[in-house]
């Protein structure tokens, strides 16, 4: 394997001097740091939004009332997923229709299936705050949130430790630069 010269980070010609030393010199490590900060704050807001998320829904599990309900028919988005369409009945009697905001490609629902609805009676939008009682239609877009915000969070600290490790990167040959071929 021959090993090319290492790559570095030019350095920018820049008109301004502070007492004889160049001044944009840090300039492309500035902007590193700045983007690794941003991705690090992102991904740090994402994982708030998804744990704020998680605790609502876990308020709202934990003081609703659960109805039976069946799957009339899926409804289908512009995008290719299919949200289901359900209907139950509350505590009062009165037959309510729920459409989902959660929808799957494939469907994750077939009509007429059986589901139960959760419901707050207390809550007065109660009808339009209905959800129904399954892993994705509750937690799905925590879940996401916060897997989200840590991938991001990850890739931002990885990135941080190479860059604090100095601005030298090795490129190994082009056969090698496939996934796992050595550049790391």
């Amino acid at each position: 394997m021959v090993r090319r010269q290492p790559f570095r980070f030019k350095r920018i010609v820049c008109p301004f001097s502070d007492h004889g030393r160049n001044i944009c010199e840090t300039v492309p490590n500035m902007k590193k740091t700045v983007i690794i900060k941003f991705f690090l704050v992102a991904g740090f807001l994402f994982v708030i939004a998804g744990l704020y998320q998680y605790d609502r829904i876990s308020e709202f599990a934990a003081a609703a009332v659960k109805a039976r309900g069946t799957v009339v028919g899926m409804e289908r988005s512009s995008n290719g997923t299919s949200k289901p369409v359900v209907k139950w009945t509350d505590h009062t009697g009165v037959r309510r229709v729920l459409y989902s905001n959660a929808g799957s490609n494939p469907p994750g629902f077939f009509e007429g299936e059986q589901v139960t609805v959760l419901y707050n009676p207390d809550d007065p939008k109660y009808p339009v705050t209905a959800r129904i009682d399954s892993t994705f239609q509750l937690w799905g877009l925590s879940i996401f949130l916060v897997c989200f915000g840590a991938a991001w969070m990850l890739i931002a600290s990885l990135t941080w430790y190479v860059h604090s490790k100095g601005d030298v990167i090795y490129f190994d040959d082009e056969e090698d630069a496939e996934i796992g071929g050595g550049l790391l």
